[in-house]
């Protein structure tokens, strides 16, 4: 599978060429979740970083490598 072909078809041609689909199989570090603690009530508490989960970051390499 050549997902960048894809990609830049799609870009070139929005309307008539099928979407591009992916899926990213994990768990919350997929997600975004890279810390989970507990707070001084004992309440687990998350921090969500989306910038940096696997789909922004594969989002943006994609950018850089489809739309020079």
């Amino acid at each position: 599978m050549k997902i960048l072909d894809k990609i830049k078809a799609k870009n070139e041609d929005y309307n008539n060429k099928p979407p591009v689909t992916m899926a990213f199989l994990g768990d919350s570090v997929t997600q975004g979740c890279f810390e989970c603690y507990y707070d001084n009530n004992g309440k687990l508490c998350t921090v969500f970083d989306t910038e940096n989960s696997y789909s922004a970051k594969l989002k943006k390499i994609f950018n850089r490598a489809c739309c020079k």
